[in-house]
């Protein structure tokens, strides 16, 4: 069994559909997410994370969908894998480190779309203001966290939920008020805990019924994920960590954040690629693996 093909029996074992997904997104959701985007067929919509497969973003969506990506092995490995659809012309990715400010001019998109990337961002508040001035009036985002403190959590579980990377852990209301703060209108607010806890549990099951091959593509990282897994469900389930999606509108045009981010684009690395221009490689494996273990955990 080759890593896609093991990849691909774990997120049927795990999502409600496999839509190529990896983190903590259901099929089922990111219909619901595209709803209340409200984004008109034959619009632009941005995807910051790549939290879904783009392909089929834009098939759900009837839009045109730029994606983020930080890694450029995972903007390898989807434009090898959707090469040659028929929606590939409407996707494109760029190469860029969500922390910093958006390589993009204003009011370009009619929704900006965050799955469970937004706990990885030092300054949320900043974040907000620059995602709402790429969107066009009456444009909305929608962003969900998976790291809302509702309960009390040990200090090895704080540790174990952060061991994946840089994780901001915020308390109920604090994402209400940086959208607020950006002057944006809070529309739709949504507790998803139960959704969390049944995919991380179902994660972690069908991984280790699959142990022993993972473990030769993984290592030891095979138990970390492992212990992150069993305490995101474990603190989900009991309702002490929450995720939340929020959907917000840009209810006017705000000139006002064009200067406050007017200069920093150069501050991160920048390559806009589309699927129909960027070249298979030797690496499309190895790029396929890394794809689907870095993205696991929101």
């Amino acid at each position: 069994m080759t890593a896609k093909e093991l990849y691909r029996r774990i997120r049927a074992e795990t999502y409600d559909r496999d839509i190529g997904q990896n983190g903590w997104l259901l099929a089922a959701e990111l219909e619901q997410f595209v709803d209340r985007l409200s984004v008109p067929r034959g619009g632009r919509l941005l995807d910051i994370g790549f939290g879904t497969p783009p392909i089929h973003l834009a098939a759900l969506s009837g839009c045109s969908v730029v994606s983020l990506c930080i890694d450029p092995k995972a903007i390898e490995a989807a434009s090898h894998e959707f090469m040659g659809h028929e929606l590939s012309r409407r996707v494109s990715f760029i190469e860029h480190d969500a922390n910093y400010p958006l390589p993009l001019e204003r009011e370009q998109f009619d929704g900006v779309l965050c799955i469970d990337l937004i706990d990885h961002l030092a300054d949320r508040a900043q974040r907000l203001i620059d995602w709402a001035r790429v969107l066009k009036p009456n444009g909305r985002m929608l962003f969900t966290d998976p790291i809302v403190v509702t309960g009390p959590l040990t200090d090895e579980e704080v540790r174990v939920r952060g061991s994946t990377g840089f994780t901001l852990f915020v308390p109920p209301g604090y994402t209400e008020q940086t959208i607020e703060e950006a002057d944006l209108e809070l529309v739709h607010r949504e507790n998803l805990t139960a959704n969390i806890a049944g995919v991380a549990a179902r994660q972690h099951a069908a991984r280790e019924r699959h142990a022993a091959d993972l473990r030769e593509l993984e290592g030891s990282r095979f138990d970390d994920l492992q212990r992150v897994f069993a305490a995101i469900a474990t603190m989900a389930r009991e309702n002490r960590l929450a995720r939340f999606a929020y959907v917000a509108r840009k209810h006017r045009s705000q000139p006002g954040l064009e200067r406050q981010s007017a200069g920093a684009f150069d501050s991160s690395p920048l390559k806009a690629r589309s699927l129909s221009d960027i070249d298979a490689t030797a690496e499309r494996e190895a790029a396929s693996i890394s794809a689907s273990t870095s993205s696991m955990i929101g």
